[in-house]
Formats: C-alpha cells, sequence, structure tokens
C-alpha cells in the first residue's frame, strides 16, 4: 500500500504483519496502472488520464516542477516519458523511489490481435513502460502482471534482472493454489 494510505491495521492479526517486510507498509509511493480497458483507439488518452490521477494524488501544484506542469497544462499531449518524470519527481518530494504495478499489461495486445494498428500501438506502449522500468534510477521496485510471459510478448528487450513468477508452474504456489481458489469463492484470506 502506498505512503497516502493508512492500511497496516487491515492485515491485524495475518502471518505477514510479523514480517520484516511489513515494516515497509504505507512507507513508499506507488503507481498502480490498469491496462484492462485500454483500447488502441484510446491508449495514449488513458496513460494519460491515469498519470495525471497520479500526479494530483501524490504532489501539490508546486511540486510539479516544470516537466510534470507542462504535462497538465496538456500544451504537448501524450509523452512516453511523463511516467518516469513523474517517478523522479516523486523520488525528490518523498525521498524514496516509487514502486510501480502494471497490471493487465497484454489486455489490450490480446483483444487487439488483428487490428491492423496493432504494431504502432505496441511500440508506443513498448515506449512508455521502456522510460520506466528499464535502467531507470527512480524505480524501487516494479511488477507487470499479465497472462502472457513478458518474454513471449518480447516487451521489454533488454530489461535486466527480470523474474517471472508463474502461478501455475511454480511449486510455491502449487501448494497454495486451493488456497487460492478458496479465496476467490469466499472471499477470505487464509493465514499461511
Amino acid at each position: 500500500m502506498d505512503c497516502k494510505a493508512k492500511t497496516a491495521h487491515l492485515f491485524s492479526g495475518l502471518y505477514i504483519e510479523h514480517s520484516e517486510q511489513f515494516a515497509k507498509i504505507n512507507k513508499y509511493p506507488v503507481i498502480y496502472l490498469s491496462f484492462k480497458d485500454y483500447k488502441i483507439e484510446n491508449y495514449k488518452q488513458m496513460l494519460r488520464r491515469d498519470i495525471i490521477d497520479h500526479i494530483k494524488k501524490y504532489l501539490t501544484p508546486d511540486q510539479y516542477g516544470e516537466n510534470l506542469t507542462d504535462y497538465m497544462d496538456g500544451e504537448h499531449g501524450f509523452d512516453s516519458m511523463a511516467l518516469s518524470e513523474l517517478m523522479k519527481v516523486l523520488t525528490d518530494v518523498y525521498g524514496k523511489n516509487p514502486y510501480l504495478l502494471i497490471d493487465d499489461y497484454d489486455k489490450p495486445l490480446m483483444d487487439n490481435i488483428n487490428h491492423a494498428e496493432l504494431p504502432k500501438f505496441w511500440d508506443g506502449i513498448t515506449s512508455f513502460l521502456s522510460s520506466a522500468l528499464k535502467d531507470n534510477p527512480y524505480l524501487g521496485k516494479g511488477m507487470v502482471m499479465g497472462v502472457t510471459r513478458i518474454i513471449m510478448a518480447n516487451m521489454f528487450a533488454g530489461l535486466n534482472n527480470l523474474a517471472v513468477y508463474d502461478v501455475f508452474k511454480s511449486r510455491k504456489y502449487a501448494l497454495q493454489r486451493h488456497s487460492v481458489l478458496h479465496i476467490s469463492r469466499t472471499g477470505r484470506v487464509p493465514v499461511v
């Protein structure tokens, strides 16, 4: 959870509350982007809207800096470097590199697999995400989630330190697969 929220109480009594990682809860800015509703026709507007929402969430206008102020004013429209610029400003303001969570990164690809504009769209998304994930000194941690393996999607050529966690093939997750199904049916979170 991000530094603007107070959510530690949600984990009271759970295993994670006693882990060393729990000390990091609510300490870092978190940028969460879901590509679930992105379409080839609107992805630039959707990305721009999502970045502006995060700028407003974490920063006051006097903290934007010149680049984010220009982005907010809309003079230049979509900018593939806006996310990495936001991460830089967040690091300067909060003193901690933000976490970046990208959900359903592959959904627009799968939904538009036969669309004539797919290569242009894919180049735009790749440029946008590469600027934030590849060699970005302001990235604390990044997680990209989807059903298509990133390596198969050939999205980030040369991305370093990439770890793929496949919940269907990993023994670590296979033991908990039944628990995961239990969560989705009952809404309860089991203590592992």
